[in-house]
């Protein structure tokens, strides 16, 4: 009788204990979301530098440079983030992953602001015409779209002082979000092509957008992966 009691106790401090800490990543998993996380930086670098060299530091280099940082980068980070999977926040607490990824996304909304700022004054300036180009146009649908996302995290964070379904909003803000980072990694693609136009940039070129898809690929899984559990276990 004792013995059940004390083991009884055991598994609840073991459960307290793991909710206090956060699961912890396995090693090969570790290993993925880092290879996962240091190959979108090593493409927003690249990006980043590819446009200073061809355009110098104007107005439009802010555009690809913020783009870059705030899609590739700080979205993909703040979706691995929620999932469990970021190196950062490996060993978080569900309650500190929500506010790491509440952080990293505010931040990533305010960059892809201002750089959608920034090339539609920058067009005002020069006199270009506005959404004229397949690219121009996946990039204001995807912008929309991650507003709406965006909105609906916040319902998301304060469904129970707007007295809404929390699982039904986590569950629908998980595949928003990744549909959102497909769109946005679709679209940074779509831009490559049509500004890395030199032959010699061709293979560059390629090589990027393998890395972006599968980039992509992982992080979009994980958070599907991550919304369907939701789901199932609602």
């Amino acid at each position: 009788m004792y013995r059940g009691k004390a083991k009884n106790e055991d598994q609840v401090s073991n459960s307290n204990l793991k909710e206090k800490s956060g699961p912890i990543m396995s090693t090969s998993t570790r290993y993925i979301s880092v290879a996962v996380q240091v190959a979108v930086v090593c493409v927003a670098v690249l990006i980043i530098f590819k446009t200073i060299t061809n355009a110098g530091i104007v107005l439009y280099t802010f555009h690809p440079t913020l783009m870059a940082v705030g899609y590739l980068i700080l979205l993909g980070e703040g979706i691995l983030a929620m999932s469990g999977l970021s190196s950062l926040a490996d060993g978080y607490s569900h309650n500190q992953r929500v506010s790491a990824h509440w952080v990293i996304q505010t931040i990533g909304m305010i960059l892809i602001t201002i750089a959608q700022s920034c090339i539609y004054i920058n067009k005002d300036i020069n006199g270009y015409p506005h959404y004229s180009t397949i690219h121009s146009w996946c990039g204001l649908v995807t912008y929309l779209l991650t507003i709406g996302a965006t909105l609906g995290g916040v319902g998301n964070k304060y469904s129970t002082q707007l007295k809404l379904k929390p699982v039904q909003l986590k569950i629908a803000h998980g595949f928003a979000g990744a549909f959102v980072y497909v769109c946005a990694c679709g679209t940074i693609c779509v831009g490559l092509n049509q500004v890395w136009t030199d032959e010699k940039d061709a293979e560059l070129k390629l090589g990027a957008m393998v890395v972006i898809f599968l980039s992509c690929f992982y992080i979009v899984y994980q958070s599907l992966q991550t919304a369907i559990r939701r789901a199932v276990y609602m």
